[in-house]
């Protein structure tokens, strides 16, 4: 039998070489070998026909294919009353490394498209994807092709596709985590986490250095009056700055945040508002409830050893708010262009020292890979910066 070719001499159709991937994509979906070997041969002849009457072929043959054969499992699932779909393990061929959830127990979501249990939701998440991503993830997971010969069929190397694959795996992700939240949390496809809308970000941890840091940031709607949600968070350090979130009172998010597309632009914005908040209550001693953005006052700690500025609100009765000199040195211009120079900083242990004759406080960030070091003196009894000095 002749072979086919396209315009693209890449695409040829070699019915033989074709017929061993189609029979494997189809036991997956019958769990039928003698099944399976029918609907590969009437895809290839699908195939043919389609080619003889057109002459011409489909640019992807093998995606073509696959769709042909797709259909076909599914009217015959449909006539034996095949409600579950049988892919195997989409990692156990070549060792991928699982995707960087956070319940590491929760389910590739992967994997779990891919199982064929849900098609409809399969088809709009791939073709959600740029057409050379979704065709790389098709080829690896559901023709099974072996990584050398998807790197021969791409012209590249084993490594170019490994790389490229679990960069599509991760698209894939963030499609799921985020356009597609949820239908994938509906059909269990998400971690907990995921299906509340956290995802990981390329930011690392100020505090430790170590972990990224998880975010969470749902846009404003206008038709629900809702405002937007911005929240980061590292996994392994307890708590959450307030620096990191939208939540203050006073904070118009949606001014703030307008026209803002990632975290980083995001935390940017906020650090900016934070920047000018404190600075005017450090000045005026006065500001608004970070609670309920009533008027309050602004006061500087005088308990011993624990050094800060306080915001105390009359209606709320309590302190709504605290901020450590670690803190005003996070939203200093200084500590934000060290962060940015040294991604993997950490903040370090304060201590009380004397500087220029008066009671002070020193605190820095540190870089987890080199010696470079961020040190930023307060005044204690005021908090105003005394000395600024960066050490590499």
């Amino acid at each position: 039998m002749p072979t086919v070719v396209n315009e693209a001499p890449s695409m040829a159709f070699d019915p033989t070489h074709e017929r061993q991937r189609l029979q494997r994509v189809c036991f997956r979906f019958t769990g039928n070998a003698t099944v399976a070997e029918d609907l590969a041969q009437e895809t290839i002849l699908i195939g043919l026909r389609r080619a003889s009457r057109n002459g011409t072929a489909p640019r992807e043959w093998s995606s073509y294919l696959f769709g042909v054969a797709r259909r076909l499992c599914l009217v015959w699932q449909s006539r034996h009353g095949r409600e579950e779909s049988r892919f195997a393990s989409l990692d156990a061929a070549d060792g991928a490394e699982p995707l960087a959830l956070p319940d590491v127990s929760a389910p590739d979501p992967l994997e779990s498209l891919l199982l064929g249990e849900r098609e409809q939701l399969i088809e709009h998440a791939l073709s959600a994807l740029k057409e050379p991503v979704r065709q790389l993830l098709l080829a690896r997971y559901v023709e099974e092709i072996p990584l050398r010969e998807i790197g021969e069929r791409w012209g590249i190397s084993e490594n170019a596709a490994t790389v490229r694959i679990h960069r599509g795996r991760d698209a894939l992700r963030k499609v799921l985590e985020t356009t597609l939240r949820t239908e994938a949390s509906a059909h269990g496809l998400l971690s907990a986490e995921a299906a509340q809308g956290w995802r990981e970000t390329t930011l690392f941890c100020c505090r430790c250095g170590r972990e990224r840091l998880q975010g969470r940031f749902v846009g404003s709607n206008p038709a629900t009056g809702q405002e937007p949600d911005f929240v980061l968070r590292c996994p392994a350090c307890p708590g959450m700055l307030d620096g990191m979130t939208s939540h203050a009172a006073p904070m118009d998010a949606g001014a703030v945040l307008a026209g803002v597309q990632g975290f980083r632009a995001g935390l940017n914005r906020i650090n900016r508002w934070w920047q000018d908040y404190l600075a005017d209550a450090l000045r005026d001693r006065a500001a608004s409830c970070p609670r309920c953005a009533r008027p309050a006052e602004a006061g500087i700690s005088d308990v011993p050893g624990s050094p800060g500025m306080g915001v105390w609100c009359d209606a709320c009765r309590a302190v709504t708010f605290y901020i450590h000199p670690t803190g005003l040195l996070y939203h200093s211009e200084e500590a934000q262009s060290f962060w940015r120079r040294f991604p993997r900083m950490r903040n370090q242990a304060s201590q009380s020292i004397v500087c220029e004759n008066r009671p002070a406080t020193l605190t820095s960030f540190a870089d987890r890979a080199t010696a470079a070091r961020l040190e930023m003196v307060f005044d204690t009894a005021t908090m105003r910066c005394l000395r600024v000095e960066t050490t590499m």
